[in-house]
């Protein structure tokens, strides 16, 4: 509701960020003060040194922390385990990096972990038509060669979705992020989380689309589908959740691994 009233181009973003953090300072949002307050001081930054690129400064002028601690913990644990994992992350990228080079006073351990500090862009130019732009400068224009590329990625990667089009196109799912999801694929699995994804809504913030074939072009996945693929290949974020819960987001990839087993395996594995 707010973002149609109040955001005409994208630099409105940060007035919209604005009106809805103050949400709990209005009268029809007082009941949730409390609750916001609480969450708040969990993510207060609690070293003594503040770094610009780990935090960010409240109202209040203290140090917060940039990116939620549970979110740390997952690339911790998914470079522990040993598994390869890319993550899009377009203003996130230089915190990863401090906490890749054991900058970050929580995190001393160096990861063996790949950062790309140059953003890869989509531009829409349609419905159907798109133009990828990968840090490299080679251009993609394929569904299933931006399924291949990300698919070899591996460490962090930033990807700048085309907001623009998303809002001169009514906010449509349509024309929002794109996932796609090949049921034949074992070998790699790609899981969005954004607090936005909203199965039956038109404006929901991801267009899921599937390769049910072995060709370059996928299908729009209906709500029906996309039903049986959450918790495997998206999860609706919750923030009050993952603020809390030091676990959340690796509990939540678990969940999504287990999931897309079982969903993979109703269909002939790829061929490797």
């Amino acid at each position: 509701l707010f973002e149609r009233a109040i955001v005409r181009v994208p630099e409105d973003r940060q007035r919209l960020r604005e009106t809805l953090g103050n949400f709990t300072e209005q009268p029809h949002g007082r009941r949730f003060r409390r609750l916001f307050q609480e969450k708040l001081r969990r993510l207060r930054w609690p070293y003594e040194a503040a770094n610009d690129k780990l935090t960010v400064t409240g109202q209040d002028g203290s140090a917060y922390h940039y990116l939620l601690p549970s979110f740390l913990n997952l690339v911790q644990a998914l470079e522990a385990s040993g598994r390869e994992f890319a993550s899009d992350a377009p203003h996130i990228l230089n915190a990863l990096d401090m906490l890749a080079k054991g900058q970050h006073p929580g995190y001393p351990r160096r990861l063996d972990m790949k950062v790309n500090l140059e953003p890869e862009r989509f531009q829409r130019l349609a419905a159907d038509k798109f133009r990828y732009l990968r840090s490299d400068g080679v251009e993609l224009t394929q569904e299933r060669q931006v399924y291949e590329h990300w698919s070899s990625s591996c460490g962090a990667m930033a990807v700048v979705d085309d907001f623009a089009f998303w809002q001169v196109n009514n906010y449509s799912s349509s024309a929002s992020k794109l996932l796609w999801f090949d049921p034949r694929d074992t070998r790699i699995q790609h899981i969005i989380f954004d607090d936005n994804i909203r199965v039956f809504d038109e404006d929901s913030i991801v267009h899921f689309r599937s390769f049910e074939t072995a060709t370059d072009e996928g299908t729009d996945c209906p709500p029906e589908r996309l039903q049986s693929l959450e918790n495997a290949l998206f999860v609706t974020a919750d923030l009050l959740e993952s603020s809390s819960d030091a676990n959340y987001f690796i509990d939540r990839v678990l969940q999504c691994e287990v999931n897309y087993d079982r969903l993979c395996s109703e269909f002939p594995a790829v061929d490797s």
